[in-house]
C-alpha cells in the first residue's frame, strides 16, 4: 500500500511538473493573427504572457498597404505610430512597433488595420523582436508565431484555392506548409488539420 501510494505522488508531482513547463512555455509566446479579406488586413498582436513591452518591426510581403487605425490596450502606451503608408520592395518593408506598460499586460497588446488591393498577400512576421516582463527585464525565450486561419498554401489570401489544397492534406497527397500548422486550425479548437477545420473554411468562403 505504502509502495503504491509513493508510486502516486511521485506522478502526480511529476504531472505537475509537465504542466508547469508546458504552461510556462506557452506564457512566452507572441501570437500575431492576420485577417486579410476585401482589401481590408487587420494585424492582431497577443501575448500570452504578463508582457512590460514590446519592441520589434512588423514586416510584410506585398506591393503597398496603407495605414488605416490602431486599437492599443488601455495600459499599453505606443512609443511610436505607424506612417499613413509603407511602400514594399520585395517583402523589405517593415513597420516599426513599441509598445510599453507599467506592469505588464497579458492578451491582446495591439490591433492594427491596414487597406491593401484585395489580391495583394499580405504575409506578416516579426523581425527583431524584443520582449520585456512585468518588472522590465529582457526576456531572451520568446517565440512569435503568425497565422492566417484558413491559408492553407501560405500565399497571404485565403481563397478556395486553400480548400483544394485542404482537402489534399487530409487524403495525404501533399504536406502542411512547414510552421504554418495552426493556419489549418480553422475552428480554433487547438487541432489543427481536420475534417471540421475543412468544413469551417467551406462555410467561411461561402458566407
Amino acid at each position: 500500500m505504502k509502495k503504491l501510494l509513493a508510486v502516486f505522488v511521485a506522478i502526480c508531482c511529476l504531472s505537475a511538473i509537465f504542466c508547469v513547463s508546458v504552461s510556462a512555455a506557452g506564457e512566452k509566446e507572441v501570437l500575431v493573427v492576420v485577417e486579410n479579406s476585401d482589401g481590408s488586413i487587420k494585424v492582431d498582436i497577443n501575448a500570452g504572457f504578463a508582457c512590460g513591452a514590446i519592441q520589434g518591426a512588423l514586416k510584410y510581403d506585398g506591393d503597398q498597404i496603407v495605414y488605416q487605425s490602431s486599437d492599443i490596450a488601455d495600459a499599453l502606451t505606443a512609443a511610436n505610430a505607424p506612417s499613413n503608408s509603407f511602400a514594399n520592395s520585395s517583402g523589405t518593408t517593415k513597420v516599426a512597433l513599441v509598445c510599453a506598460a507599467s506592469g505588464g499586460v497579458q492578451g491582446n497588446l495591439a490591433s492594427v488595420t491596414y487597406s491593401a488591393d484585395e489580391y495583394t498577400p499580405a504575409l506578416f512576421d516579426f523581425t527583431a523582436l524584443k520582449a520585456f516582463g512585468a518588472a522590465g527585464e529582457r526576456l531572451n525565450d520568446v517565440s512569435v508565431v503568425t497565422v492566417m486561419y484558413g491559408d492553407a498554401n501560405n500565399n497571404g489570401l485565403v481563397t478556395v484555392t486553400d480548400l483544394v489544397r485542404f482537402k489534399r492534406i487530409l487524403l495525404n497527397e501533399t504536406s502542411v506548409v512547414a510552421g504554418k500548422e495552426r493556419n489549418l486550425d480553422v475552428n480554433k479548437d487547438g487541432v489543427s488539420s481536420t475534417v471540421n477545420d475543412m468544413m469551417e473554411l467551406r462555410r467561411s468562403l461561402l458566407d
